[in-house]
């Protein structure tokens, strides 16, 4: 992994200084900025996002789970029953700072994995994702804009990402049409409790 993409369809900050920083490379191809618009709330989740996992370690990336919390959680009780048949294609939409997409690897191996988050501090840590066993392909991009084709990925997971944006309906909507004939949509959401019972388990 050489890098990571941004498949943006809309202009942040980040395209702003890399077309200030690239502009003769970028009129030498014709290339333009993006010219779409974000979702509603897509900016503010976007920074704050950024900012949270650019502070996350690798023993607070999901709340109370680590990484190999994270694959148990998985192997043993999400995805439990995919063992039989197990996805060969996976997207990871809401994958945070990318280990929830790795631990993903470890628990189907043989799987080609695609990871997208409309945060940017994937961007921090291209080193330490190409460092990892398990081969992510990371992009940023927004769940609503999606860049893969309908009906393209055995396996759809979304945790704990859909409740923020400004429809878990739209977003549900949109990521389901990314899962192919027979495949399977995991998504988990957070319960009206599970606060509460978060900030008692928190280590």
């Amino acid at each position: 992994m050489a890098g990571i993409p941004v498949m943006l369809t809309f202009i942040t900050p980040f395209h702003e200084q890399f077309a200030a920083s690239h502009s003769a490379e970028l009129g030498a191809l014709g290339a333009t900025l993006p010219a779409g618009h974000p979702r509603t709330g897509e900016e503010s989740t976007q920074a704050t996002f950024t900012a949270e996992w650019e502070h996350a370690t690798n023993s607070d990336l999901s709340f109370i789970f680590d990484g190999n919390d994270l694959v148990a959680l998985n192997r043993e009780v999400w995805l439990a029953g995919l063992h039989d048949t197990p996805p060969r294609t996976i997207l990871d939409v809401g994958c945070g700072a990318g280990q929830e997409a790795i631990a993903l690897g470890r628990v189907f191996p043989q799987a080609q994995i695609s990871a997208v988050d409309l945060n940017f501090s994937m961007l921090t840590r291209v080193g330490e994702l190409a460092e990892s066993e398990t081969p992510v392909d990371f992009a940023v991009a927004s769940l609503f804009a999606l860049p893969f084709p309908d009906a393209s990925f055995d396996l759809v997971y979304s945790e704990g990402v859909l409740h923020h944006t400004y429809s878990t309906r739209e977003a549900f909507n949109a990521i389901a049409l990314k899962v192919a004939e027979g495949g399977h949509l995991f998504v988990w959401l957070y319960g009206r409790d599970d606060l509460g019972s978060l900030r008692g388990r928190r280590r």
